[in-house]
């Protein structure tokens, strides 16, 4: 369990950083964005797209 969470807060920091989702999915190791997307809403409340938009403060203690 915590890898999964280190994986999805590595790619969100990523994505906060203005790295393209392409990129971030590829080097925090998950296969494709459908992949991403999940791990994005189950750990940060938000989907990786509205990350890269900056249209969501991120919250790293997000519980669904």
């Amino acid at each position: 369990a915590m890898r999964l969470i280190e994986r999805a807060r590595y790619a969100m920091r990523l994505l906060s950083l203005g790295n393209p989702i392409s990129a971030v999915q590829h080097a925090a190791g998950f296969y494709d964005q459908a992949h991403l997307t999940p791990s994005a809403q189950s750990y940060a409340g938000v989907t990786p797209a509205t990350i890269a938009r900056g249209e969501e403060q991120l919250s790293f203690l997000y519980k669904k």
